[in-house]
């Protein structure tokens, strides 16, 4: 049974982005084909393309965003476990 989909799904390792969505030569991929809120796609250079950086803090904040977590400077960390930071 064939699922009708509306919007193509984002690249995961079940579902790995298509080699003519591939810019090898400027390791990049096109962002048609991963679906990107407006949030990740304000971070992209080229509206068109993906390079390996953009892709990086994308996912980063995906990680970040399923988690709930957010990022605190390392002397608040070691703080709040009674350590400190000799710099």
């Amino acid at each position: 049974m064939a699922l009708n989909r509306k919007h193509k799904p984002a690249a995961s390792h079940d579902n790995p982005v298509q080699l003519e969505h591939v810019d090898s030569t400027r390791e990049r991929i096109s962002s048609a084909a991963v679906k990107l809120t407006d949030e990740e796609r304000e971070l992209l250079s080229d509206p068109d393309w993906i390079d390996e950086d953009e892709a990086d803090r994308i996912m980063a904040l995906r990680v970040e965003r399923s988690q709930g977590n957010s990022a605190i400077p390392v002397e608040e960390y070691l703080k709040k476990r009674g350590r400190s930071l000799d710099r």
